[in-house]
């Protein structure tokens, strides 16, 4: 199982609540944890902002290339001691305030940024896909005209008829159905 997530704390709660499983021989199962990459190069643009006055300028456009490629890189360690460099040079207290909560936020998630691995075992690093599957898939049916649900089961229920119709598996339920009224 994996969990991608924007880096709010709630998503890693959650996750560690919820998703854990016990093996058959006694060990625990835990999700794999990805920092959505986009959410990640969207934090290292604040710091950009807060290094550079005019984030269009060259300077500041290569400074996000380079930071954003090392990082993709699986470089976390190496973008962190950037920003955190960067904030004992500040000009202020302002940009050093800022430039330390970024620093923060990526020593937080260093674990959640092993791109290249995570990419190398085939896994997601961003949520785009999943987050456009959830809008068409799910959202799409739900938010119509004139539906009304039952903020529990109803969506619920609904959701995995949509999912079922989603992955061609229609007809298995119907089958699953008569199975059970036979018995």
């Amino acid at each position: 199982m994996v969990v991608i997530g924007d880096g709010g704390e709630w998503i890693w709660k959650y996750s560690a609540e919820r998703f854990r499983f016990t093996l058959a021989g006694g060990g625990e199962q835990r999700p794999v944890e990805i920092l959505d990459f986009y959410h990640a190069v969207e934090n290292l643009g604040k710091a950009q902002g807060a290094i550079f006055s005019d984030c269009e300028s060259a300077r500041a456009k290569e400074w996000l290339a380079h930071w954003r490629d090392r990082m993709r890189q699986g470089e976390a360690d190496a973008v962190i001691g950037e920003i955190e460099q960067r904030a004992t040079k500040a000009r202020g207290p302002k940009q050093r305030a800022e430039l330390r909560l970024r620093a923060a936020y990526f020593r937080e998630h260093r674990e959640r940024m092993r791109y290249p691995e995570f990419e190398a075992e085939g896994l997601p690093i961003g949520s785009g896909a999943i987050e456009g599957t959830c809008k068409s898939l799910v959202k799409g049916r739900m938010d119509c005209v004139g539906q009304r649900w039952d903020s529990q089961k109803g969506i619920e229920r609904m959701t995995a008829l949509r999912v079922r119709l989603f992955n061609k598996r229609w007809d298995d339920l119907w089958e699953n159905i008569g199975a059970q009224e036979a018995a």
